[in-house]
């Protein structure tokens, strides 16, 4: 597969790290298997984020 169009062509756009923010996507550490003492410590820091994340991103 060759790619014939960039990026930008496509309609993406990476927004510098001082614009305004509309949403924040996270990924649940899940897998128990993947993650130090069955991903419960990483779990409890990714909720900590999400936590001060939605403190200064407005919910639609």
């Amino acid at each position: 597969m060759k790619l014939t169009t960039t990026p930008k062509q496509d309609g993406f756009f990476f927004p510098a790290e001082f614009e305004p923010v509309r949403e924040v996507w996270l990924a649940w550490p899940e897998r128990r298997d993947n993650w130090r003492d069955k991903a419960k410590p990483a779990q409890r820091t990714f909720a900590k984020v999400a936590n001060a994340i939605a403190d200064v991103v407005p919910c639609p």
